[in-house]
């Protein structure tokens, strides 16, 4: 959705900043909002061409339209935001050991954003023990607003040997296999 979007995008610039010397994550986004305009032109060629020019491209899905045309809330359009982001910090040049502090930045930025877009888990009693099924629960609820967001196309849990009996136990002797399966995420 646009505002998790936006609030990716702006979490991914606060964490550049300051490695790119800008004032603001707000100033960065607006010179990577005038370098997005000059990378649609090779992102397009790349989307639309690449190496199944033959076949329509690797998405035709856009019918034509430039990445640049679409909304930072869609796939394509998102992708580009970042991409133009992410080559002002490449241009940047910075030793390696200033690009790790910047990714660390970046990376505790976006858990900030995630974090205010995930509602908060259920209180629990102190000293009660969560029930599987309410993990379970947890779990397909966040795969739901990924899903929701267009972060994934889908997902499957297979939850075949959840035994809520053996979970409450909680001993080396009660394991629970869970398997979680991601569809054709995001270019993220």
């Amino acid at each position: 959705d646009a505002a998790l979007a936006k609030r990716l995008l702006d979490a991914a610039a606060a964490g550049i900043a300051p490695s790119v010397s800008a004032p603001s994550a707000a100033t960065l986004r607006q010179a990577a909002g005038a370098r997005r305009q000059a990378l649609a032109i090779e992102y397009d060629r790349a989307l639309f061409a690449g190496a199944f020019s033959a076949a329509g491209g690797y998405d035709t899905s856009l019918g034509g339209a430039s990445a640049l045309s679409q909304p930072e809330a869609l796939q394509y359009g998102f992708d580009l935001s970042a991409l133009a982001l992410f080559t002002l910090l490449s241009e940047a040049r910075l030793p390696r050991k200033e690009l790790a502090a910047c990714y660390a930045r970046v990376g505790e930025e976006l858990l900030v954003a995630v974090a205010a877009a995930t509602p908060a888990p259920p209180q629990q009693a102190a000293g009660s023990a969560s029930s599987l099924s309410d993990i379970l629960r947890g779990v397909r609820a966040l795969l739901d607003a990924l899903q929701r967001g267009g972060y994934l196309a889908a997902y499957a849990i297979d939850d075949g040997d959840a035994d809520e009996g053996l979970w409450q136990q909680r001993s080396s002797l009660s394991s629970t296999r869970l398997t979680v399966t991601l569809t054709d995420s995001a270019a993220l």
